[in-house]
């Protein structure tokens, strides 16, 4: 919440600071502040996206929303980013592809004619999954051959999920 933050649910339910309920904050003068809307509400509005400049947090207490085991991925491709946005928005819109409820939702440019929509639907239903650790890497996994709209699936556990666009740097 210190740095700008966005992540595959923020097309509903906002930027991750916009969950939090309460924050305590190490202030520059060593003091632990606890920071809500009705509680130093001025340093609780100020701090997110401020990189630290007011602070440190050492406590959050934030809104949850549950999870399945499992996360089924289409990753669509586009070759207008026009074309991509338009999409979006209609996923945006509707909160839905194919009839579908979505409930994670990420873009992905490669370049002006590869783009890709990264649409995740919670599941339950055990199968395969895939394996993004180490050299295995998320993003390349995406890129796919394909006129627009075409498409290619996926599957994770939501732990893997959560921590797709990070396992090749850490």
């Amino acid at each position: 919440v210190t740095g700008l933050g966005i992540e595959s649910t923020s097309f509903r339910n906002g930027l991750p600071h916009e969950s939090v309920l309460e924050m305590d904050i190490l202030t520059g003068s060593g003091e632990i502040v606890t920071a809500s809307p009705d509680q130093h509400s001025d340093l609780f509005h100020a701090f997110p996206n401020s990189y630290g400049t007011l602070g440190y947090s050492t406590r959050l207490r934030i809104e949850l929303e549950p999870v399945h085991p499992f996360v089924a991925l289409r990753h669509l491709r586009f070759h207008s980013i026009t074309d991509l946005v338009a999409a979006m928005d209609r996923i945006i819109e509707t909160g839905g592809l194919d009839g579908e409820p979505v409930d994670y939702l990420d873009g992905v440019v490669f370049s002006a004619t590869e783009s890709y929509l990264c649409v995740g639907f919670k599941t339950k239903t055990p199968g395969p999954v895939s394996d993004y650790t180490g050299q295995q890497i998320f993003y390349r996994s995406i890129q796919h051959d394909g006129d627009t709209g075409a498409e290619k699936h996926d599957r994770l556990t939501i732990h893997d999920y959560l921590w797709r666009w990070d396992t090749d740097w850490f």
